[in-house]
């Protein structure tokens, strides 16, 4: 800046300073003295423009401290609430057999309840049951996802019904019988779980803990069960016509209920009634359901099993064409580890020497592909056992354990999924061994 521009800066000074509260305008104000002697002559004003100029400073300073402070705010991590993911399964890159993994748990606790597989998605449909009060709801597994997601509800609520799906209608479920919000039902539901149609059929009486089993592709047949004594069979089912069950043409032996019910062959029309109990009484008696005749035709004493048994399990083994029935209990107190077999040419039972690796009732039994039955879990009538073991009808039924269960349980589910590389078997609910619901399920690999 050159002195004579410095001289007019101050000049300008000079006249603003000197006309604060004037009315004489600028131009009519002399330029008589310069900006060095103004200030010289006035020491109040060097000492305000000090003062004023460390207000500036320190104002510019508070900014940028502010600045540095937000700075470091959002560099700084903040927590954040985020919504705990479902507890899923996934299947592992290398799947050993003969092991359990634990999968998605389902949404409550449930006993009585009926899991069902469903082939056109590879799923497993878990369908009402009791939790304080009896269920409608359901949920369906998904082995691809490894979750449970809530399903469509039940027409009405129900536990310890059967649940089994007619080859005619393969997107349905008929939910027979069972004990509903107001008590025994004697209504069945042809039930869709991926829409909710539902079409109902009336049944001769009512009953649950019963047994059920297929004819044909449109055929049930719903035999004994608490209070029950005869058999309801179900009439033709097709699209369209009022269906209804009507009964046999005459009865059981004996009532019974915690039995088995088990088809001779895929394609046979002949059903073994095996067990059961009613009261205290426990029984070794056997017979034999005609569907062609509508009709029960008892086996006699020849065709009793060695002993008494109910709560046990009953397999039909296509590769020998005979039924596999293991443990159970013989009296109200005592379980057994004893397997028996009985042959379909021959009508006649025999015990075998192979036995279960422990005492079990309460427990399944699942023909896998490979023609092996895996045993699950159950009660010895004094602890709850986590053991398996597999059967081989292929080697005289030898019995060999393998990989425990994560949780010992009793009166729980098991359903086979079907893999053309490996299958899988879903074991869900049940008891604890301190009798507490689980609503836990793990996954055994084949």
């Amino acid at each position: 800046m050159t002195k004579t521009q410095h001289d007019k800066l101050c000049d300008i000074n000079d006249q603003i300073s000197s006309n604060i509260n004037s009315d004489v305008t600028l131009k009519e104000i002399p330029v008589k003295i310069s900006c060095f002697n103004y200030l010289k002559q006035r020491p109040w004003l060097i000492i305000v423009l000090i003062l004023y100029a460390i207000a500036m400073i320190t104002i510019v300073i508070g900014v940028t401290t502010v600045e540095i402070i937000l700075l470091r705010q959002t560099t700084t991590p903040t927590t954040t609430t985020t919504i705990a993911p479902l507890i899923c399964f996934t299947i592992p890159t290398s799947r050993p057999s003969n092991a359990w993994y634990s999968v998605g748990n389902m949404s409550i606790t449930r006993q009585y309840y009926t899991s069902t597989y469903l082939a056109q998605d590879n799923s497993v449909l878990i369908a009402g049951g009791l939790n304080g009060i009896s269920l409608k709801s359901t949920e369906i597994y998904n082995q691809s996802t490894g979750c449970f997601i809530n399903g469509t509800d039940m027409p009405r609520a129900r536990y310890y019904h059967t649940a089994d799906i007619l080859p005619a209608f393969p997107n349905y479920i008929l939910l027979a019988g069972g004990v509903g919000s107001s008590g025994t039902l004697n209504v069945s539901d042809l039930f869709d779980p991926k829409t909710g149609n539902t079409l109902t059929i009336a049944m001769s009486t009512m009953r649950y803990a019963h047994g059920s089993a297929i004819f044909g592709s449109t055929q049930l047949v719903v035999i004994g069960g608490q209070g029950a004594v005869q058999l309801d069979t179900g009439d033709a089912i097709s699209s369209g016509s009022i269906t209804t069950f009507s009964m046999s043409l005459n009865t059981m032996i004996v009532p019974r209920l915690s039995h088995t019910v088990t088809r001779l062959g895929n394609n046979s029309g002949i059903i073994l009634v095996a067990g059961g109990y009613q009261g205290s009484t426990y029984y070794s008696s056997t017979e034999l359901y005609y569907g062609a005749s509508n009709m029960f035709f008892s086996l006699g004493s020849g065709g009793a099993m060695p002993t008494a048994r109910a709560y046990h399990t009953a397999s039909y083994l296509p590769t020998v064409n005979k039924v596999l029935i293991t443990g159970g209990h013989r009296d109200n107190w005592n379980t057994q580890n004893t397997m028996i077999l009985f042959d379909v040419l021959t009508y006649s039972f025999s015990t075998l020497t192979s036995t279960m690796s422990t005492f079990r009732s309460w427990h399944t039994a699942t023909l896998l592909p490979n023609g092996k039955v895996l045993i699950v879990g159950g009660s010895t009538g004094s602890v709850i056992t986590p053991t398996c073991d597999v059967i081989d009808p292929s080697n005289n039924y030898l019995t060999t354990p393998v990989a425990n269960l994560s949780f010992a349980r009793y009166k729980h589910t098991a359903t086979l999924l079907p893999n053309n590389d490996q299958s899988t078997v879903l074991v869900c609910g049940g008891y604890s061994p301190t009798s507490v619901p689980l609503n836990s399920c793990e996954l055994y690999f084949v």
